[in-house]
Order: structure tokens, then sequence, then C-alpha cells
């Protein structure tokens, strides 16, 4: 493993880009509550009231500071690439569902290419890794 920056880099990197900025809310053990569900799949109002997974106000907190660092880090890595904030095609996706089994010739001119079904899997194993605070894996 990487040996994390030193303190004064850590600093510098905050001031530079700023940090992730939310006051934490009380955990929940998820061992005893998603055990009821398979995979986690926890429907939405299945979560106990006192959760921080149904406090709306938290939520609407925790994804404004989510905005956020993602704003910041898509600035930092166009910075080291020598690009302006405005210069986001590096991030754009193309969506190709009519690949079949055919190849895509040469690279994609963008930040890449995947499927709707792929992105649906992306964004159900980050949903998990979030709510119910389970195991992100690829």
């Amino acid at each position: 493993t990487e040996n994390p920056p030193a303190p004064n880099v850590m600093e510098e990197y905050k001031t530079k880009w700023g940090m992730w900025n939310l006051e934490e809310s009380p955990k929940m053990d998820r061992t005893t509550f998603c055990g009821d569900y398979t995979h986690c799949d926890v429907p939405r109002d299945q979560f106990p009231k006192e959760s921080w997974q149904a406090d709306s106000k938290f939520l609407t907190k925790f994804l404004n500071e989510a905005d956020k660092l993602v704003d910041r880090a898509r600035n930092a890595i166009l910075a080291e690439y020598g690009k302006s904030p405005e210069e986001t095609e590096m991030f754009d996706l193309t969506y190709r569902d009519d690949l079949g089994r055919r190849q895509l010739k040469g690279p994609p001119d963008n930040g890449g290419w995947t499927t709707k079904r792929s992105m649906r899997g992306l964004s159900r194993r980050l949903l998990h890794a979030i709510m119910p605070r389970d195991t992100l894996t690829f």
C-alpha cells in the first residue's frame, strides 16, 4: 500500500481543493438491519425513521456535499492534465447499447464508453456502498 501524504501536503490540498464538510450523522448498524434483505436491497421506505437514510434534511446536506466533492475531484483532475474547468469532454461517456458481439474500432475520443445496463449496475453498487454502507464491489 502507498504511504499517505505528509500532513503539510494534506493541508495544502485542503486549502487548494477544499474538503468534505459534513457533520456525521449517527451510524446505523447495518448488520442487524440489512440482514432481512437479500443483497442489502433495502426498500427506501423500509429504513428506520431514526436512521440517516430516512432523514431528508441530512440527505439534502449529504447530496450537496457529494456534488461539491465530485466538482472538486473533477477540477483537480482537469488541473493535473492542464485543462480548464470548462474543458470537461474527457469526462463525457458514450452509451453503446448496439454493439452486440461487435467491437469498437479505435479508442473513444472522450472519457470512454459503457452500456446503459452497465451504468445502472454501477449506480446500484454505489448506492449499496452509500445507503446501507455495504461493500462496494466491481
